[in-house]
């Protein structure tokens, strides 16, 4: 948990197929896909305002706790439930 910040988004590797950005916004934390449908970059390396984060690479803003994308639904990401238990965060991926 310590290494989430309101500023400062974690990039995490599950798998060579899958990254997450976990996020923070007061005292909700929240967790999606890390690469951009569009173009692939990773999301957490841009600009994050508190609810949205933007894709470095062209400046797709993409809403963290529900995925979407002002650029268009197509554009969307998954986003996974975070649950805090003490200083640690859970974060569900459902294996599929």
């Amino acid at each position: 948990m310590d290494d989430v910040a309101p500023d400062a988004p974690l990039r995490v590797k599950i798998s060579d197929r899958l990254a997450i950005g976990v996020y923070q916004d007061g005292e909700d934390y929240f967790a999606m896909d890390d690469r951009c449908p569009h173009m692939g970059g990773f999301i957490s390396q841009g600009p994050f305002d508190g609810a949205r984060a933007t894709c470095p690479i062209h400046g797709f803003r993409i809403d963290v706790r529900d995925g979407s994308c002002e650029q268009g639904r197509q554009f969307s990401v998954s986003t996974y439930p975070v649950t805090r238990r003490g200083n640690m965060l859970i974060i569900e991926i459902a294996r599929e």
